[in-house]
């Protein structure tokens, strides 16, 4: 019968240790994720105004925040670097919209008018077009142009539209 209580009270150990266990690692996970901010006086890199990579000091002043806020604000040189490229193309694309609607404007109350966008299908890996009446996406860049993808490849290029639609910042 002393066996028996001493495997109880092992396992009733052993449970506590397990829970304990798995609360240490629920922290660990949500540390993970959250966003990376630099210690005091150490450097992160960001975008500067003439659109290049530079790097500055945390001091916790107004400047980090801002870079902070508005996520211009990056763990390493070649995260900025990939962040500067994908907003290269994004801001290519909204251009490339522009001068296809030819000065003519999208009228979000007119559903007649088709509104064309580029989307990525992940099933298939391919670039897609599509178009909408009254349904706006935030973020989305919309064109009246029905060959907006192809005009998009053919200026852009395919690979850095693939890059723009799948980057996931980390």
């Amino acid at each position: 019968m002393d066996n028996l209580e001493d495997l109880k009270k092992q396992i009733s150990d052993l449970q506590s240790k397990v829970t304990k266990l798995e609360n240490e690692s629920k922290k660990e996970n949500k540390k993970e994720n959250k966003r990376w901010r630099a210690e005091i006086d150490d450097t992160y890199f960001y975008i500067n105004d003439a659109g290049y990579v530079d790097d500055s000091h945390e001091n916790n002043d107004s400047f980090d925040e801002y870079r902070f806020k508005t996520r211009n604000y990056f763990k390493t040189e070649e995260e900025a670097e990939e962040y500067q490229e994908i907003m290269n193309t994004y801001y290519d694309l909204i251009d490339l919209a522009e001068e296809l609607n030819n000065g003519e404007k999208i009228d979000w109350n007119d559903f007649d008018q088709c509104k064309y966008l580029i989307s990525y299908n992940n099933k298939n890996k391919k670039l897609e077009i599509d178009n909408v009446l009254k349904i706006q996406d935030i973020g989305q860049i919309y064109c009246l142009y029905d060959n907006f993808l192809d005009k998009a490849k053919e200026r852009i290029g395919e690979d850095r539209l693939k890059k723009l639609f799948t980057y996931e910042r980390n």
